[in-house]
């Protein structure tokens, strides 16, 4: 049996060379550095290690998601971990309950308040106003249909006139005496009354129609009913420097003495081929009464003076027919 050495070298195998169970000759010593890698199937040198001019986000073909991946894993969430991102404001829309603030976008826009519609307060008063304009066309269509009928404005002669309206003026002409000049009646006589008490005065027209042969004319009489002598003076001064100032062809003016207060005449002739045209105008003011009456015939032949004078004639007898 071989005794063991022990010493600064440590222990010394048997010199017979065969090792022993368990021994490692390099034991204690540093270790051997091999020139290549381990290289046992399967195993990569470089796994994990950086390679040279690789980009793993810039390899081609991988800038576009891959199909099939586009779709979360169950289970996975991409920010796990991170600060939550904030996005922006919804453009409209009521805000989601919930998300995040819009503190730092700024506050939502409010629309502007709506304002009050006026068309309700415009079509309500275009409809008071046609109602008030009918109201006022009825109650001027009943004056007149009451001053027609029979309504004289109440005016008598007060304030010292002479004169009275009626209710029909065509029941005060008699035209028997004219009718030698102008021919008998053709219709029925119309008449109007219209009271202006508001502004003082009546008004009252008669309107006739004349035939003879082959000649005709139509009479109008025109009367005012006045308050006062005053008001009667004005309006027919103010009918004579309107017939002043005419200058019509074969119109001749003149005046006359035997009727009222002050009167003037206008005859007016034209002469064609087949027959004569003349128009005779008289105006008249008497206390508060002014009368106009005008006739207008087309004739083959007439007397003038005879014509004249029934119906100067006429006129006087309608005046007489309405003092009070």
């Amino acid at each position: 049996m071989t005794t063991p050495q022990y010493g600064p070298g440590g222990w010394q195998p048997p010199q017979d060379g065969a090792p022993q169970p368990g021994y490692d000759p390099n034991y204690g010593q540093p270790p051997v550095q091999y020139e290549q890698p381990y290289s046992a199937p399967g195993y990569d040198p470089n796994y994990a290690q950086p390679q040279t001019g690789y980009d793993q986000y810039a390899q081609p073909g991988y800038d576009q998601p891959q199909t099939g991946y586009e779709q979360q894993q169950p289970g996975y969430d991409p920010n796990y971990g991170y600060a939550p991102q904030m996005s922006a404001p919804p453009m409209s829309g009521p805000p989601v309950t919930g998300g995040p603030s819009y503190a730092a976008y700024g506050a939502p826009m409010t629309p502007p308040a709506a304002k009050s519609s006026k068309t309700g307060w415009i079509v309500g008063g275009i409809v008071i106003g046609v109602v008030v304009l009918l109201m006022c066309g009825i109650g001027v269509f009943v004056m007149v249909q009451k001053s027609d009928t029979g309504g004289t404005g109440g005016l008598t002669g007060s304030g010292g006139g002479k004169y009275k309206a009626v209710a029909n003026l065509c029941d005060k002409v008699s035209t028997t005496d004219a009718q030698g000049v102008l021919g008998t009646p053709d219709g029925a006589p119309t008449f109007r009354t219209n009271d202006y008490a508001s502004i003082g005065y009546t008004s009252l027209s008669c309107s006739l129609m004349f035939k003879s042969g082959s000649n005709s004319s139509s009479l109008s009489i025109d009367v005012k009913v006045t308050k006062d002598a005053s008001k009667a003076k004005t309006s027919y001064d103010s009918s004579k420097k309107y017939d002043d100032g005419q200058t019509e062809s074969g119109r001749v003016q003149s005046a006359v003495t035997d009727l009222g207060e002050q009167a003037y005449q206008v005859v007016t002739k034209k002469d064609y081929s087949s027959f004569k045209s003349v128009t005779y105008e008289v105006n008249v003011q008497d206390s508060n009464l002014v009368i106009e009456m005008r006739m207008h015939g087309t004739f083959n032949s007439y007397d003038e003076a005879q014509l004249t004078t029934k119906l100067k004639d006429l006129t006087k007898a309608t005046m007489a027919s309405l003092k009070a």
